[in-house]
């Protein structure tokens, strides 16, 4: 009963509180609660004798569950865990119980797939609630197609139907995967400890730093220096573990440079750097002299750009002092727009916010004004999936805007951290909505689902 119930009172407080525009009415939020329970009521009355509800609102989107705590999220799914316990299960957006909470640890992989922990031994199962591998593993981390495991005291890389695919060496403690190629381990095969010890599946410990974005379908290696050496590399190599790129840097006194992987398979973008300073990927980079490096031409830009990253999923820009550029995932030019006068330029998922003075302007990527040269007091950096932005106006009230324009939370009812008057504890786009999270201190989540 709780679930559906709960499912029917959010999803009519939700039309209710987006009808307008403007500054938060308590009056609006007692009409809420006074509709609401005659709607309880009338519900009730469709509840069979175990509790659960015959009726399937098909139709309604989002839920309030009672006596959970959010753990995590992925793709719409939701890793909850029993309010004052540590038992986890996982719930998806409409409030249906997918998987109990019964399980003593719980996370993600990749592929909608979800790993579990009961009595010491570990499983995979999808967000069907199905199982994809049995509890019989010691220890567990999931790459993109495979997964490390440990069992019998043996190490080795599975792939989802349990077949060995690597077996590795025992003697080290692996904590992680990135992608499928690469590894991290807590303690180097001779028994010292080693802190960020990667390696590859051969067992090869010349890493510094290994990633994967799977956005590209990419990894980014960064090499170790060599003993007594002067030196650093870094490697972009592709899913099959072909090296598309390597830059290698050997002596502190000649220009050094990075390569940063972006949101394509082709384009990748270089970056100059102080020799020793090539760190972690970033999705931008901001030396103020960069490059756009074609992978398979194995050919730079003859411009260079202050900056340059991703704009959403599907473009790049590259922003000298007086323009922005942006180019297709293959490296295609396909506009540019004057940008001059700025104080600070920043690219928050799909939109430029720009500043003027002490105050901000919006643009897309064809360099429009999306609210028509309204102004802004601050901005969230963090946008959820590059879609929209969350933005302060000159009245000091928050909102949240698509890359049109339009308002997708009216100034007023949310800000940086919570919506509707609690905290947000996740942000997500499933199917082109956006879902918003909250929680409150007694147990209770909610999940608002918006257009």
């Amino acid at each position: 009963m709780k679930k559906m119930l709960v499912i029917l009172l959010n999803v009519f407080v939700a039309a209710t509180m987006f009808t307008g525009c403007g500054k938060q009415d308590t009056s609006v939020l007692e009409k809420n609660d006074q509709e609401s329970v005659s709607v309880s009521s009338e519900f009730e009355e469709s509840v069979n004798s175990s509790g659960e509800s015959d009726i399937v609102e098909d139709d309604f989107e989002g839920f309030n569950l009672d006596g959970y705590s959010y753990e995590a999220e992925s793709n719409g799914f939701y890793i909850v865990s029993t309010y004052g316990t540590s038992l986890y299960g996982l719930v998806n957006s409409k409030g249906d119980i997918v998987i109990p909470a019964e399980y003593d640890e719980m996370k993600f992989g990749s592929n909608d797939r979800v790993l579990l922990k009961v009595e010491g031994k570990w499983g995979v199962y999808d967000t069907d609630g199905k199982e994809v591998l049995p509890f019989v593993y010691d220890d567990i981390a999931a790459g993109v197609h495979n997964y490390y495991v440990k069992q019998d005291g043996n190490d080795m890389v599975i792939d989802s139907a349990g077949n060995i695919v690597k077996q590795l060496d025992s003697g080290v403690i692996y904590d992680r995967m990135i992608g499928d190629l690469y590894l991290h381990g807590r303690i180097a095969s001779n028994g010292n400890a080693v802190s960020n010890a990667f390696c590859d599946l051969n067992g090869n410990y010349d890493i510094k730093w290994a990633e994967y974005l799977e956005d590209a379908g990419l990894y980014r290696v960064y090499k170790s220096c060599e003993p007594g050496g002067d030196w650093e590399t870094i490697d972009i190599v592709d899913e099959n573990g072909n090296c598309l790129y390597e830059i290698t840097n050997k002596a502190e006194n000649e220009a050094s440079y990075t390569a940063h992987i972006l949101n394509s398979s082709k384009i990748c973008s270089l970056e100059r750097i102080e020799f020793g300073f090539a760190a972690q990927n970033s999705n931008s980079t901001s030396s103020n002299e960069c490059y756009i490096y074609n992978l398979e031409t194995q050919e730079r830009s003859d411009t260079t750009y202050e900056d340059i990253g991703w704009v959403g999923c599907d473009e790049i820009y590259g922003r000298t002092s007086d323009r922005i550029d942006i180019f297709d995932l293959d490296g295609n030019l396909v506009n540019s727009f004057a940008l001059t006068g700025y104080d600070k330029c920043v690219c928050v998922g799909e939109i430029f916010v720009v500043q003027y003075g002490e105050t901000y302007r919006i643009y897309n990527e064809t360099g429009e004004e999306i609210t028509g040269g309204d102004r802004y007091l601050d901005y969230s950096a963090s946008s959820v999936d590059g879609k929209y932005i969350r933005i302060q106006d000159l009245s000091g009230q928050w909102g949240v805007l698509d890359k049109n324009g339009k308002e997708i939370i009216p100034f007023g009812y949310t800000d940086e951290y919570s919506y509707n008057g609690l905290d947000i504890k996740n942000e997500s786009i499933v199917n082109g909505k956006l879902q918003i999270l909250t929680g409150d201190d007694y147990g209770t989540l909610h999940l608002f689902v918006l257009e």
